[in-house]
């Protein structure tokens, strides 16, 4: 723990770099899968907490935003196994296309009303070639979050395209009352993970293959320098009010939408506590949220949210 004369700020800030570092060589292609493949698709272990929940409707929200929605996309040819082994991995790109350049404003007016109207007698669009490139190759970057070491809804989780190969695995473990049943669900996919990577990975690749895939955010001060999969929550941020905006949260958000969207959301999260403070009750929007809650279960007998 920091002590009385350290500044707080200077660990915060070097976890966020740290986070910086790796969602940028992520999603540049610099960091690469055990089996060479970009790494694109980020799912959430935690058995409960307000983090997981947080996650999912920050995702929501992100993708309805013009650059959110942007960031996030990807290009699903360089998920595929390839045909040639012939292609270097520096020419992978998995990064979506960089909104300051030319090709991608003209890729944004011509290509995106393609993937909003269906001109197909099946309502599929049909394949829109753009800088040698076809639209219909690209695709969201998925989140998925595993709560519960039900069986059934693990598998339920891991359905629908979700591929070992190109998928990184983020274990939340802030709650020690809970830290027994999010070790289970980590078993369960590191098994999952290692069965999909099975014609690739040799028994004493296993580690590596993990190191790979899986990374570990915890509020345990003994994890710290546990390694460099490893991201702590500082003592002052375990609080679930504020575990979103640390590590927890913004590793997955980054390497989903890029840092500079999840520093936006930080700024946004500022602008609420200056917006907090500075504001009378009358006009204050938390105070307020915080009235309809009072009213709504106190007086009204109901749930206060939704």
């Amino acid at each position: 723990a920091p002590n009385d004369t350290s500044n707080v700020l200077d660990e915060i800030h070097t976890i966020f770099e740290r986070v910086k570092h790796l969602s940028n060589s992520i999603r540049q292609g610099k960091r690469l899968g055990y089996s060479g493949r970009p790494m694109c698709d980020v799912l959430v272990v935690s058995a409960g907490g307000v983090v997981p929940k947080a996650l999912e409707f920050i995702y929501e929200l992100l993708l309805l935003d013009e650059h959110g929605e942007a960031s996030a996309e990807v290009d699903a040819s360089t998920l595929l196994p390839s045909k040639s082994n012939s292609q270097s991995n520096s020419n992978i790109n998995c990064a979506a296309p960089q909104s300051s350049s030319l090709q991608s404003s003209v890729y944004n007016l011509v290509a995106t009303p393609f993937k909003k109207h269906s001109t197909g007698s099946h309502g599929g669009s049909s394949p829109t070639k753009l800088f040698g490139q076809s639209h219909t190759t690209r695709r969201r970057r998925q989140l998925r979050v595993i709560t519960s070491s039900d069986p059934s809804l693990i598998k339920r989780a891991l359905s629908d395209g979700l591929r070992p190969s190109t998928t990184i695995v983020i274990t939340l473990s802030l709650d020690r009352e809970k830290e027994r049943e999010t070790k289970a669900i980590t078993a369960s996919i590191r098994n999952w993970l290692l069965s999909g990577l099975q014609d690739s990975v040799e028994q004493k690749s296993r580690d590596r293959a993990v190191a790979a895939h899986m990374y570990l955010v915890t509020g345990k001060d003994m994890m710290r320098r546990a390694g460099s999969n490893s991201y702590a929550v500082p003592n002052h941020t375990r609080c679930e009010a504020f575990s979103t905006f640390t590590a927890a949260g913004l590793l997955p958000l980054s390497i989903l939408f890029g840092w500079d969207v999840a520093q936006r959301v930080l700024e946004g999260a500022h602008d609420m506590d200056s917006h907090f403070v500075e504001s009378s009750a009358r006009h204050n929007i938390p105070v307020l949220l915080a009235l309809v809650d009072l009213w709504n279960e106190e007086f009204l007998g109901s749930n206060g949210r939704t």
